[in-house]
């Protein structure tokens, strides 16, 4: 696990983590959610990651409220991401970037 960041209210927590690879040569990524409460893991985003010493440096994942999660991610013609609208009552806003 790379990265952890509980929701404004302390009820759901997102993951970034590591699908393949390694830390320093890994391409892809993958955003996890669940409930505090809850073992069982729901994935959010998978897709292309970039990683840097320290952590994720994208997918870029933060918490607009309680009820939605933001997920930045470069966009890649050849490694398409999927991302899911909607994780139990987590709306899933993913915005891919063209850089």
């Amino acid at each position: 696990v790379l990265f952890r960041s509980g929701s404004p209210d302390g009820t759901h927590v997102a993951r970034i983590m590591i699908t393949s690879g390694t830390i320093a040569d890994s391409k892809y990524s993958s955003v996890i959610v669940r409930k505090v409460w809850s073992p069982t893991w729901k994935r959010a985003y998978y897709g292309s990651g970039y990683f840097q010493e320290g952590g994720p440096a994208e997918p870029y994942v933060h918490w607009a409220d309680h009820t939605h999660l933001v997920i930045d991610y470069q966009h890649s013609e050849v490694e398409p991401s999927l991302c899911t609208n909607k994780v139990d009552n987590i709306l899933v806003e993913c915005r891919a970037h063209y850089w």
